[in-house]
């Protein structure tokens, strides 16, 4: 009985419900067929004399025979043939559609593994970057060095990096600060002249900005502090941030190309899918790959990389879209107050395209 059983489990799945019909009405068309020849020839041996010369009426006997064959038996074989030819069709259309599945799935296999490839390489070749970064400490004036020591490189060069953009983030309030008061004044003695001239000067020659009224915003003198230090050493840092950038965007194409592809696949895997569901799970995926890079890089590196993707608007998108700066507390920004808004929410056209990002400080991230 399972043998009986498991022979119909397998036609009904090689053939479907309407194959499997078709393949036990062949069946039954040639054992009528069958059936109907015997009884009539049965039937007609009784008239017949086998052994004997052929008579005028034994012709005439093999013609009936004959026309009977012909007309219902052969028509009903004929049937059977068609059904059969019908339904060898059916399971050579379904291996097709198994065969061109096997392929896709090897293909998808390939890609993956393809891209892994391409991601990890680009991921070492980004530690290979930050292994040999070296930083010299004599381009920066004596008074916005953290110490003296000649070198850094690899992670105390970010530390290092990080302290003099600190030192000329308080130089620059305190000068602008104090430019502004003396500014205010109606009367100004000769020293408080001479100090005013002194301070303009001294911060357009390093900032390299002739209206200081452009230093009237926070995000403006955060910007110009980095940029203090980005100018001094943008071999370095040029060649680290454009390398994490084509990282994202190589991550961003890919979900795009996915998402695509399967939104656009009637019949595949996310075919009962909304197009918001889609696009989610392959933001998932290409986030994850992201959290990998992030994974990689110290509070330090996120911090430079905050402020220097105030200038790059592409870069910045991408932090947006991968969410990156989610691990970067807002206590180790120049202004917390002020420096968090900066990933405010992002617009295009009019429009929200991503939500501001929400940085939280120390104490918010170990509440009890």
């Amino acid at each position: 009985m399972s043998k009986e059983e498991s022979f119909w489990e397998t036609t009904r799945r090689e053939y479907g419900r309407f194959g499997s019909g078709l393949l036990i009405a062949s069946a039954v068309s040639v054992a009528i067929g069958l059936l109907i020849t015997g009884v009539f020839i049965y039937n007609l041996n009784g008239s017949l004399e086998f052994g004997t010369p052929v008579t005028e009426k034994d012709f005439s006997a093999n013609g009936i025979i004959g026309d009977f064959i012909g007309g219902v038996v052969g028509s009903l074989l004929s049937f059977v043939g068609v059904i059969l030819f019908f339904l060898a069709l059916r399971l050579q259309t379904n291996e097709l559609a198994l065969q061109r599945k096997e392929l896709a799935d090897t293909r998808d296999v390939f890609s993956t593994q393809q891209f892994e490839n391409t991601f990890f390489n680009l991921l070492k070749t980004q530690q290979d970057i930050r292994l040999n970064i070296e930083v010299d400490h004599n381009k920066v004036l004596v008074e916005y060095q953290p110490n003296s020591q000649p070198h850094y490189k690899s992670g105390t060069a970010f530390i290092y990096l990080k302290n003099v953009i600190t030192n000329f983030y308080n130089f620059l309030v305190t000068s602008l600060n104090k430019l502004d008061n003396l500014e205010k004044k109606d009367n100004l003695t000769p020293a408080e002249l001479i100090e005013k001239n002194t301070l303009k000067e001294e911060i357009v020659k390093l900032t390299e900005i002739n209206d200081l009224k452009i230093l009237d915003t926070p995000e403006n003198i955060a910007k110009a502090s980095y940029r203090y230090v980005y100018l001094l050493y943008s071999n370095q840092l040029g060649h680290y941030f454009r390398n994490l950038y084509h990282i994202l965007l190589y991550l961003e194409e890919n979900e795009i190309r996915e998402f695509r592809t399967a939104f656009n696949d009637s019949t595949g895997a996310y075919k009962d899918f909304t197009e918001g569901d889609i696009r989610g799970i392959f933001k998932a995926k290409y986030k994850r790959y992201a959290d990998f890079v992030q994974a990689q890089m110290n509070s330090t590196e996120l911090f430079l990389l905050f402020y220097n993707s105030l200038f790059f608007p592409k870069m910045k998108r991408l932090l947006y879209h991968f969410d990156f700066l989610e691990n970067l507390n807002s206590d180790d920004l120049l202004d917390p107050d002020n420096d968090k808004l900066f990933y405010n929410d992002l617009e295009v056209n009019g429009e929200i395209e991503y939500y501001a990002i929400k940085l939280k400080s120390k104490i918010e991230m170990l509440r009890l």
